[in-house]
């Protein structure tokens, strides 16, 4: 995948986000913007690996973390490893 269709894929997954904060629980179930990190390394580049985790772990920590940076380490650390 390339860094535009990583971007968009960012988007949908921030929406999904949003919508599976509406519900109870079901939030700390499913993690979509973790699914885009994962893909983005998956073509096996550290540095494409790590801004996509650093794009979606800040996104997340930026719409509901009580610890900023929280999932930002975490995208981070599971892209890395996975590239």
């Amino acid at each position: 995948m390339n860094l535009v269709s990583l971007l968009i894929a960012s988007g949908v997954a921030f929406g999904l986000h949003i919508l599976a904060g509406r519900w109870e629980g079901i939030a700390l179930v499913i993690d979509p913007l973790l699914v885009v990190a994962v893909l983005g390394a998956l073509p096996g580049r550290p540095s494409l690996a790590l801004s996509i985790g650093l794009l979606t772990g800040a996104l997340q920590d930026a719409w509901n973390s009580s610890w900023y940076g929280e999932h930002t380490f975490t995208h981070l650390v599971v892209a890395y490893l996975l590239s």
